[in-house]
């Protein structure tokens, strides 16, 4: 019963406690469409299987297009303050095929989908992505929400703070100096790669997802790690604050590494900890 309902929420889009926004047609075309827009501007997209590609550039146009499907109509949509979205043949939402979205570097962004995939890069403003079973990337942009089901979470070079909730999909962080991230997670794990020094906040709580974290040589951070049933594998030779303190199953470890300038902390129900130095090249 959960995903149905999940899929129809997706769907429908967020709730409206008052009257929709006026609509006002921006422009009309088939297979492709683009009007001029603000740099600021706001857009929505929503899919059912379709596979989502969304690029920024530095002109001030919006443009989307749906290759697999050169003759379908396509109109873009004004909601007012500076959002828009596109409609497919008068629906709100594409149900197949491919949509590759082209907007202003300074666009915020928020997508709807059940499945398919999901691939952002180059946004300067928020990107927000509900997701009921979709693979999801998003590279070199500003502040980012997820949430997913299941499938994938690839995050790669992401200036602002990051948030993902998601039941089993794993999350792959490509880091940058300053990374914040906040984790929720069933099952699925987390993998990181990058520094964490001076601005860095890793806040991740699994219930069995496992958490492996490959560090810079210049990181530098203090460590909060507690477990009901799970391990600390330190290979980055952490100095202990006191010994792990343990309760029948639980333990609870505090460590630092250099002069601790960033944070880590990470809760576990079953979920391992493991803390590595990169002895190769950084994963692209």
């Amino acid at each position: 019963m959960i995903a149905p309902l999940l899929a129809a929420a997706l769907l429908a889009g967020p709730a409206q406690a008052q009257r929709p926004p006026p609509r006002s047609a921006l422009a009309e075309g088939r297979g492709s469409v683009s009007a001029e827009v603000k740099p600021n501007v706001h857009v929505r997209l929503r899919v059912e299987g379709a596979s989502v590609e969304v690029a920024a550039t530095d002109g001030s146009s919006l443009t989307v297009s749906v290759p697999s499907a050169p003759a379908l109509p396509l109109r873009l949509v004004s909601l007012g303050a500076e959002r828009v979205e596109p409609e497919f043949d008068g629906k709100a939402h594409l149900q197949r095929g491919k949509l590759v979205v082209s907007v202003p570097r300074g666009a915020s962004l928020d997508v709807s989908t059940v499945g398919g995939s999901v691939a952002i890069r180059g946004l300067q403003g928020a990107v927000r992505v509900r997701a009921l079973s979709a693979a999801v990337e998003v590279a070199e942009a500003g502040e980012v929400d997820i949430e997913t089901v299941d499938g994938p979470i690839a995050l790669k070079r992401n200036r602002g703070p990051m948030r993902v909730h998601t039941v089993s999909g794993a999350t792959n962080v490509t880091a940058r100096a300053g990374t914040r991230l906040e984790l929720e997670s069933a099952a699925g794990g987390l993998d990181w790669d990058g520094p964490c020094a001076a601005g860095c906040h890793i806040d991740a709580d699994t219930v069995s997802g496992h958490v492996a974290l490959t560090f810079d040589e210049a990181s530098s951070f203090e460590l909060a790690f507690g477990s009901h049933g799970g391990k600390l594998v330190d290979e980055v030779l952490l100095v202990r604050r006191d010994p792990a303190r343990q309760k029948g199953p639980d333990t609870w470890t505090e460590a630092s590494l250099g002069d601790a300038a960033g944070a880590v902390e990470i809760e576990t129900f079953s979920g391992n900890l493991t803390l590595r130095k990169r002895t190769g090249p950084r994963q692209p």
